[in-house]
């Protein structure tokens, strides 16, 4: 059984690598090679001479000084539509972050529905750029979720 293993063993970043195509499926942004580096989204301490990212606030304490604003502002604002990617880059189901001004968002395509659907990527509870990381489900009664 190990020999076969050994045998059979392949590199499979090691594939991704050196093919452009597979390359190009781990992009930070879907729409965009621009780069936002760790240091930028990422609070980090000096622990005993090593840096590691900061705790986050535990659960109950304010996470953030932003306040709602008290007027409606969407309803205000201008309207439009703006080409990101083609909708082969966007896997069904799973959320897909893009870059669009200083803003991260995270695409939602919802293949069940046929439903899109866009917001920030910066998690409101503990202020970090990972909801393009979460994925599409529905309740029992077919609710998004």
């Amino acid at each position: 059984r190990m020999q076969f293993l050994v045998d059979t063993y392949h590199d499979e970043w090691a594939e991704v690598v050196k093919d452009p195509k597979l390359r190009a499926q781990f992009k930070q942004f879907a729409n965009t090679n621009q780069v936002i580096k760790k240091d930028d989204m990422i609070e980090f301490v000096d622990m005993r001479g090593q840096v590691r990212p900061a705790d986050w606030p535990k659960d109950g304490e304010p996470q953030t000084l932003w306040k709602p604003p008290t007027i409606d502002i969407f309803s205000k604002s201008e309207k439009s539509w703006v080409h990101v990617g083609s909708t082969e880059d966007f896997l069904p189901n799973v959320g897909t972050p893009i870059l669009y001004g200083d803003s991260q968002l995270a695409i939602f395509n919802n293949e069940m529905r046929g439903e899109w659907y866009c917001t920030q990527n910066m998690c409101p509870h503990k202020q970090a750029f990972v909801l393009s990381q979460g994925i599409i489900g529905v309740t029992a009664d077919e609710v998004p979720k």
